[in-house]
């Protein structure tokens, strides 16, 4: 009862700044100076750089997901909970009501922490989904009327892990499944719930298309993702193709400036070489420079642990940790 006992073992703090926040996705706001994104049973917390660690703020409650901010107006944010929980903040964050109006898909085909995704060349679009596709171009109305979200596509007999908007055509848009396919359609903007998405599988066997990106200036070209370990039936994390998602190409690199055989999560393209690479895995981040001939891991002192999105905004790469936090750095030290 905190009395003093004789013989008492007595712990000492050895955290010494030790952060353990545990993201699944994160965004940096436009002045590049403030971020949020959703974590395993934290919420959705924003923080500041140079902050520290107590200089955090709880926008929403219980386990956060997938964010995304209105570049034009970024008192307008997106956030969710678990499963089919989008929101949408039009006040920075202090009040969050429902933004899934005409969302008419069963629950249970979202996944547990769903992807959504903000058309980077025009945030009125988004979309999300389960075992369908589903789009909004009204995603920046205020007020929103009426059911604002459509299906936009057939059945597609998997969940949907990850989807992507080119940045020079949203027209053209992917999407990632937890069995290893990749749609593609390039009218994506007019696809009905009649749509039947053209699709591939970057590698043979069953996988998790973990992420989905495409090239900044070539609709065409696109990279994915797989966070399962190589199998008898297939191997390689890390695919190119440069047909819009009809063939794909392994980028894994090989020996000691390969990827190792260990989970990835995000990749990017640096929007001002197009051939700088970032990926994200259990691991840690590795670069490459050369398009994904070759591979090195961050050696900014980046800490050894699973790295669940990245984004960047700016001349800023941001990494958001499953364990250590969030971290920021400039582009031309990675």
């Amino acid at each position: 009862c905190g009395n003093p006992v004789a013989g008492d073992v007595n712990g000492t703090a050895l955290n010494n700044g030790y952060e353990v926040t545990q993201f699944y996705d994160g965004v940096a706001f436009p002045n590049n100076s403030t971020f949020f994104g959703g974590t395993q049973d934290n919420g959705t917390p924003s923080g500041t750089v140079g902050g520290g660690r107590n200089a955090w703020t709880s926008l929403l409650g219980g386990d956060g997901g997938y964010v995304a901010v209105n570049p034009a107006n970024t008192s307008m944010i997106w956030a969710e909970n678990t499963g089919l929980s989008l929101v949408r903040s039009l006040n920075g964050g202090s009040s969050w009501p429902s933004f899934t109006s005409g969302i008419t898909e069963s629950a249970g085909n979202f996944l547990f922490i769903n992807p959504f995704t903000q058309d980077p060349s025009n945030a009125a679009n988004m979309y999300t989904g389960g075992a369908y596709l589903w789009r909004t171009t009204q995603a920046t109305a205020n007020p929103t009327v009426g059911s604002i979200w459509v299906r936009a596509s057939a059945y597609l007999a998997q969940r949907i892990t990850a989807t992507a908007v080119a940045p020079t055509d949203s027209n053209t848009v992917y999407l990632g499944g937890q069995t290893g396919s990749v749609w593609r359609n390039t009218a994506a903007l007019s696809a009905t719930s009649a749509t039947v998405w053209a699709s591939s599988k970057p590698r043979a066997d069953s996988n998790y298309v973990s992420w989905v990106t495409v090239h900044p200036t070539t609709p065409s070209t696109v990279y994915a993702t797989v966070s399962t370990y190589n199998s008898g039936g297939g191997t390689g994390h890390v695919f190119k193709s440069t047909d819009g998602a009809q063939t794909w190409t392994s980028i894994d690199g090989s020996g000691a400036t390969g990827i190792p055989d260990t989970p990835a999560h995000c990749i990017l393209v640096d929007p001002n070489t197009n051939t700088t690479l970032y990926l994200a895995t259990d691991i840690g981040v590795f670069v490459s420079l050369d398009g994904g001939a070759t591979w090195n891991r961050d050696n900014t002192g980046f800490a050894n642990v699973i790295v669940e999105s990245m984004s960047i905004q700016g001349n800023y790469l941001y990494a958001f940790t499953h364990g250590r936090s969030a971290w920021q750095i400039g582009r031309a030290h990675v």
